[in-house]
């Protein structure tokens, strides 16, 4: 199929508007980025983990923000993603605060110590089930039972959530995961 059927173009004509287009051009990728200080590259050029977190509410960018920065971590950046009703939330750590396993571990429980001030997890009642041994988490499944086994005369109601526990732990150690969120990079 031919969509020009003698094409005839005076490129030389134009050479001249052509060269002050790209050099408007390369000028305005130039100023941007002395304006933005360098550019900004992705975990994957510069190294880290990025740990993605679903939220059950809304969350508050600025409050977790404050929060990771209490903790002490640097060079953070906190993106949400995917449509507003997931909210999920993506915290990267630059690769010198997780050069070391020793570091990344700590990385991750600044970050689960700082989403627990930032949205209030610390509360009564609330577990974290990111650091609970299988039994603190079955006594916490039997005493709510949220399953509703005891009062339809489940005779084994506290045995079933211990399985249910062993389950979760099981699925919070198991790698690639360390704790009940995604981890990835590095």
């Amino acid at each position: 199929m031919e969509f020009f059927h003698e094409p005839k173009i005076d490129w030389m004509g134009i050479k001249w508007y052509l060269i002050a287009l790209s050099l408007a051009l390369a000028s305005a990728g130039i100023i941007s980025m002395v304006v933005k200080r360098g550019l900004a590259y992705g975990i994957d050029f510069r190294g880290g983990t990025a740990i993605e977190v679903q939220f059950a509410k809304t969350p508050n960018i600025d409050a977790i923000r404050h929060e990771i920065d209490r903790q002490g971590l640097r060079g953070e950046s906190i993106t949400t993603y995917g449509p507003a009703s997931d909210r999920e939330v993506i915290i990267g750590l630059d690769l010198k605060t997780t050069a070391s396993a020793d570091a990344l571990d700590e990385g991750k429980r600044a970050i689960v110590a700082a989403l627990s001030g930032a949205v209030g997890q610390a509360q009564e009642g609330k577990p974290d089930f990111n650091n609970s041994s299988p039994q603190t988490l079955a006594d916490h499944l039997v005493a709510a039972d949220p399953l509703g086994l005891a009062s339809k005369g489940f005779d084994s109601a506290s045995k079933s959530y211990r399985d249910l526990a062993d389950a979760i732990i099981g699925f919070r150690n198991a790698p690639p995961r360390d704790g009940l969120f995604r981890t990835s990079g590095n």
